[in-house]
């Protein structure tokens, strides 16, 4: 299953997981309050325009599972 990984102010994953639910109703999130990231899987993922949503900051292709993101340095995480 495609999907993406949402990056998103702390406490606002579960408003960004709704704004997704509402283009895409064959998805689904994963996320953790105050993590300010969330992943949504669905098949229809790579068409979802990021940059029209209100609540997600930026947004990436998923390649792989991510599960713990340093809230200091997330970038450092993904990049490998």
């Amino acid at each position: 299953m495609e999907g993406l990984l949402l990056l998103c102010r702390p406490g606002f994953e579960a408003d960004c997981a709704a704004e997704l639910a509402a283009l895409d109703g064959h998805g689904y999130a994963r996320a953790m309050p105050n993590t300010g990231f969330l992943q949504w899987h669905s098949p229809k993922a790579p068409d979802i325009a990021v940059n029209r949503l209100i609540f997600a900051r930026t947004g990436f292709r998923l390649h792989g599972d991510f599960r713990a993101l340093s809230e200091q340095d997330r970038l450092a995480e993904l990049l490998p």
